[in-house]
């Protein structure tokens, strides 16, 4: 009896304090391994993205009630990152096929010009919509490599992390995207 009690100890002062981490998805519609192969970490504790300080391409300060009450795809990437190009047209679908009163897509440009993110967007005839970090102060934070993608849940807070470039319009990706917002 006394091992155990050791153990159980040992487990809990052992275990670091992380804001993120792996681990059992809320619904079994997802397997463990797709997950993992999708580069999906979940988030226990609540933590939120400041999204204040951003700016809309014609300058507007971003008010972040606006996707209040909403699920949130959102997308850190850079005019410059052939990884960020690669993924845009997927997400460019995603807004176009899912946005609703209970998701939206919401992108981040870090560290541009609003100039420069406002003429790809127009090159590129993108229409989802993108905020600007010019100082590219929530790039240490949030996204040291691009690009990356959180989901927020309603209330603003992360449910997950996901890494790399993505096909926002795969089977896989919309299997997860539904699980996340009915597991939530």
């Amino acid at each position: 009896m006394p091992v155990i009690w050791l153990g159980f100890v040992f487990l809990a002062c052992a275990s670091p304090v992380v804001t993120a981490q792996e681990m059992t998805p809320p619904s079994v519609e997802v397997s463990p391994e797709e997950l993992a192969e999708f580069r999906l970490t979940w988030y226990t504790e609540k933590e939120t993205i400041p999204l204040e300080n951003l700016v809309t391409p014609a300058g507007i300060p971003f008010n972040p009630q606006a996707v209040a009450g909403k699920y949130v795809v959102l997308n850190f990437w850079a005019t410059w990152c052939p990884y960020c190009a690669k993924e845009k047209p997927s997400i460019q679908q995603l807004y176009q096929e899912n946005e609703s009163d209970t998701l939206t897509v919401l992108t981040v440009s870090l560290g541009e010009a609003i100039d420069t993110v406002k003429e790809y967007m127009e090159s590129n005839q993108y229409t989802f919509p993108v905020l600007v970090n010019t100082d590219n102060s929530m790039r240490e934070t949030w996204a040291p490599r691009i690009p990356v993608s959180y989901i927020l849940d309603p209330q603003g807070s992360i449910i997950a992390r996901i890494n790399g470039n993505k096909d926002w319009t795969s089977e896989q990706a919309v299997k997860i995207l539904k699980m996340v917002i009915k597991g939530f």
